[in-house]
């Protein structure tokens, strides 16, 4: 209302008061008492609503976070450091990550003020002399819940050099004191390179067995002290261990044991947190770090890293801090609520580029092929057309590294016989056709193949029985009707060579070292199986060259048929 009656209403007029000269009056400040506080006012952690939108501290959005580590600088204890907020595991830096006021550091577990040089004989456990090694002072522990690593710090009266620098902590799982049936040992000598460069041995069942090299931060030398640790999972994530720690003489028949441990007892107990929580057992973790990926939602079985995204339940499914998101990710046209398979992955997509019926997100293996795609026929073409991952090609079923001419007597198979230069059989390889039907085999050569000696047949046994000229059907290279080499299929019952049909082109093909024959699966009744043996003829028929390791009549080979 104008109440004065000058024509401006409220903070359009000049008379409206500002109490505390902030340059907001008391119609737009919410406190024009303060200075401090008024609409254009930054949100300070005071407990106030300083900038006059109704909001206070951390429950307004206008409060930075610094180090985006999803805490405002009115929750975190240090918002320059994206490592240290309200309930961050700590590693043993000195530093309070998880903000609670404690630092999380190395803490004595055997304090020491005996400065001499206190080895003892590896053996007989008696004093002996060993001035010039490290002599353990303080032994220090840190739980590093960060990396996820169990660390020591030995610390020497001596100044350190690698000359001196073998030290063990002998680690015992269940507390028995017998270190020889423990299962890991944490060494500074590297028995692999001879080197002090740190190694955590397995020594159960088999005493020294090294896992790993130590991580960088795993194992460093300082000039009076050593800090070796290991990775919570290499020791299976016990929640609890056993410890003895000595150094070793330069000799190796001194030991200085960790201040007040004996030999083989006591062992020093530590208690190792668990911080891998999987409460809904799907396979993501609280805290994530070292136990595995982070999840958001531990009470629920539809929510971890890499789960797909539900474009309709209000959940954020796949842990990505947003809720049924609906965005092209990788650009390729589809979003996850479209049904994009991989929604990271641009060649992953919905799209039937080739028109096959099969998209990329089908397992379609090559989507700019109508003929490929996932239960595809397969031709014999060393390609795989039905996307299995294995192409369909011919597959060696006599092969040999004989490369001499072994004819033998066409009338007496039991006598060698001659025919140079003719086809010498190195190989039977077969391959069934899934898209035209044919059974094909491939004959090769140890020799080059010339037009002049291509007489080969591959004889088929439909029973098994061996006796080929009571069986049905015979592939030869040579066709009778024609006088040529064509290809031809023919009947051997009733009347042995009675031709079938000329072979198909592409069921006889001549290669610089190989002939391919084939016939339809259904001029054999789409039998099962067959036996096969293969033979080529000398040019004066009196002599055969037998497939690899068989006889005229007998060892065929079985061949199953799709």
């Amino acid at each position: 209302i104008d109440n004065d009656c000058d024509g401006d209403v409220d903070s359009d007029d000049a008379d409206i008061p500002d109490g505390d000269g902030d340059g907001a009056d008391e119609c737009v400040d919410c406190d024009d008492a303060n200075p401090d506080n008024h609409p254009l006012s930054p949100e300070f952690c005071d407990g106030i609503d300083n900038d006059c939108d109704g909001l206070i501290d951390s429950d307004d959005p206008d409060v930075p976070d610094g180090d985006l580590d999803g805490y405002d600088v009115c929750e975190d204890c240090d918002d320059a450091d994206s490592t240290a907020f309200p309930g961050a595991r700590e590693g043993c830096g000195g530093i309070d990550n998880n903000c609670d006021g404690v630092i999380n550091d190395y803490t004595t577990i055997l304090p020491a003020i005996d400065g001499s040089d206190d080895f003892i004989d590896a053996e007989a456990l008696t004093p002996v002399a060993c001035s010039s090694d490290v002599d353990l002072g303080n032994v220090h522990y840190c739980y590093d819940e960060i990396g996820g690593h169990v660390q020591f710090k030995l610390l020497s009266h001596n100044v350190i050099s690698a000359v001196n620098q073998e030290i063990q902590i002998r680690i015992d799982l269940d507390g028995v004191g017998d270190w020889h049936e423990a299962d890991y040992t944490l060494d500074t000598w590297d028995d692999d390179v001879q080197a002090l460069t740190g190694m955590l041995y397995d020594m159960d069942p088999v005493y020294w067995v090294p896992i790993a090299l130590a991580d960088p931060f795993d194992y460093t030398l300082g000039s009076s002290h050593v800090e070796m640790g290991f990775f919570h999972g290499k020791i299976d994530f016990a929640d609890e261990i056993w410890v003895h720690i000595n150094a070793w003489c330069e000799s190796g028949v001194g030991i200085d044991f960790a201040p007040d441990l004996d030999p083989d007892t006591p062992w020093l107990h530590i208690d190792l947190p668990d911080f891998c929580e999987d409460a809904d057992g799907d396979g993501s973790f609280v805290g994530g770090g070292f136990c595995g990926p982070a999840d958001c939602d531990d009470g629920s079985l539809a929510a971890y890293p890499g789960n797909a995204e539900d474009c309709f339940d209000g959940i954020d499914n796949d842990c990505d801090g947003l809720v049924d998101e609906d965005e092209d990710d990788d650009g390729d046209g589809f979003t996850n609520c479209d049904g994009d398979c991989d929604d990271d992955d641009p060649d992953l997509e919905l799209w039937d580029a080739d028109g096959d019926g099969h998209t990329t997100c089908d397992g379609d293996c090559d989507d700019n092929e109508p003929d490929i795609y996932p239960g595809a026929p397969e031709p014999c073409s060393g390609i795989d057309y039905d996307c299995d991952g294995a192409p369909n090609d011919f597959t060696s079923i006599l092969p040999s590294a004989d490369p001499a001419d072994d004819y033998v007597d066409q009338a007496d198979p039991t006598l060698s016989a001659t025919c140079d230069g003719e086809f010498d059989l190195s190989d039977v390889q077969v391959c069934a056709d899934e898209i035209d039907g044919t059974l094909q085999f491939r004959l090769v050569s140890h020799v080059g193949i010339a037009a002049a000696d291509q007489e080969m047949q591959v004889r088929i046994d439909l029973d098994g029985s061996g006796a080929w000229y009571e069986s049905d059907f015979a592939l030869d290279t040579y066709n009778a009707d024609q006088a040529a080499l064509t290809g031809a299929f023919y009947d051997m019952d009733p009347v042995p060579w009675d031709q079938v049909q000329d072979a198909d082109p592409f069921e006889y093909t001549l290669g610089t070292d190989h002939v391919t024959l084939g016939f339809d699966h259904g001029q054999i009744g789409f039998l099962t199986d067959i036996w096969v043996t293969a033979v080529t003829v000398c040019s004066d028929y009196l002599s055969y060259d037998f497939a690899p390791d068989l006889t005229p009549d007998t060892d065929w080979v079985y061949v199953e048929l799709n």
